[in-house]
């Protein structure tokens, strides 16, 4: 099988606190964001649903969802059941909860096609019915490991979707590419290999860890990350790894960088200058800062201002860098946007993959469009001048010829030899 590569698309809710959705949007700093694309469901049911690292479950909202807060999680797009591709996976329904940062819901599981592009795979999934996390999201589609999946534990299958492709074990690969958050291109996913235009080599490897003797999420250690701020308030090769927080997690489903909170005081308050409201740590948006290093021992990790502290209002900027809420350091979206990521189950251990970002691809093609005419203007001014060359030749063959008969006819105005005169030179 080929691979395949998808769009990805950049929505946002005004939700500091959410990972949910609603529309297109330019990206501003007090909100939430996620990367989506559009998924087929059943025979002909599109949903644009978010790409979750973080998450090893398919789901979307059902027919009859319930919506206890009010929030509005309900609303928006709905899978209809009388579509007879999809299947209840058994009698009585079979029903599970998820957890989310966000909130939790229930949902009842059926056996569905789910196609992106032309990858098309018949798996449980989840129908949610009950809803109380504030998410806008119309569904979500995850690719961690079949370790996390709550409907597998229910099942007894995998329903992890890009383990149901029929990918060969050297094509257990996924490259993402999400943009900066400063441009309105779209990102891209790649199923069953990676698109080397989009990044600039090395591709740094980090072993993924097991979690409770299994695969679960895209994690790795922390033992030898650290964090370097240059400036006044500098620190240096500070770790990451605190009694709290050990390993941490690629999630594309998350958009903050969420480290131990003694850390994130320590690169907000003590490195930045950032003050905390009490919810948010907040910077002054004119003042100059130095770019966030994180170092693994082998590989730079570079976060510059431009992504870290993001504008909320005229004279206000919010930090990205946020505590987390369990034992397990995140990094989102926002690092993300300057590393192409690679998850890569070929190998064992699976391995996570970053490379610097190529969000010149577009101006890439440009300029090549650009070099192109160019070329044509050469060739066509490099015609024109053989064009000019061959009526010079001409022009002058004639003039021989003339003179050539002229000599025939007046020999003696022509054979009288001339005789040049060259001195000696000499260096003083």
């Amino acid at each position: 099988m080929n691979p395949t590569t998808i769009a990805i698309h950049k929505n946002v809710t005004p939700n500091w606190n959410s990972k949910a959705v609603t529309s297109d949007a330019k990206l501003y700093p007090s909100y939430k964001a996620a990367w989506l694309t559009d998924v087929q469901f059943g025979k002909n049911q599109i949903f644009r649903i978010q790409l979750d690292s973080g998450s090893s479950d398919t789901w979307v909202r059902g027919p009859d969802c319930l919506n206890p807060t009010n929030d509005g999680s309900c609303d928006g797009s709905k899978l209809d059941l009388s579509d007879n591709s999809i299947v209840s996976f058994q009698s009585p329904p079979l029903n599970y909860t998820a957890e989310y940062a966000d909130g939790n819901f229930t949902a009842d599981v059926y056996t569905c096609p789910v196609q992106i592009g032309t990858l098309k795979a018949t798996i449980p999934i989840g129908v949610a019915r009950v809803m109380d996390n504030d998410y806008y999201l119309d569904g979500l589609l995850g690719f961690g490991f079949v370790g996390l999946s709550s409907i597998s534990r229910k099942t007894k299958k995998n329903s992890v979707y890009f383990d149901n492709l029929g990918f060969t074990k050297l094509q257990e690969i996924i490259g993402f590419y999400i943009s900066n958050f400063t441009e309105p291109t779209p990102g891209q996913i790649t199923f069953g290999g990676i698109d080397s235009k989009r990044f600039y080599p090395p591709i740094h490897y980090m072993p993924v860890i097991k979690e409770n003797g299994l695969y679960q999420h895209w994690a790795f250690s922390l033992v030898n990350f650290t964090v370097t701020i240059p400036g006044v308030n500098s620190i240096k090769n500070v770790s990451l790894m605190t009694v709290n927080t050990s390993n941490a997690i690629i999630d594309t489903g998350t958009t903050q960088i969420k480290l131990d909170k003694d850390i994130v005081h320590r690169i907000n308050v003590d490195a930045l200058g950032a003050k905390y409201n009490g919810l948010n740590y907040q910077f002054d948006c004119d003042v100059p800062l130095p770019d966030i290093i994180f170092n693994d021992g082998d590989f730079e990790f570079i976060l510059p201002s431009l992504i870290y502290r993001r504008k909320i209002d005229i004279d206000i900027c919010f930090s990205v860098i946020v505590p987390t809420t369990d034992e397990t350091a995140v990094f989102g979206d926002y690092f993300l946007s300057q590393y192409y990521s690679i998850f890569d189950k070929s190998t064992e251990p699976p391995r996570i993959g970053l490379a610097k970002a190529n969000h010149q691809l577009i101006v890439s093609n440009i300029t090549q469009l650009n070099s192109s005419f160019f070329v044509f203007m050469g060739i066509g001014l490099g015609v024109l001048v053989v064009a000019l060359l061959i009526c010079v030749w001409f022009l002058i063959r004639k003039a021989v010829r003339r003179q050539y008969t002229a000599l025939e006819r007046r020999p003696e105005m022509y054979m009288e030899p001339v005789i040049v005169q060259v001195g000696e030179h000499r260096e003083e």
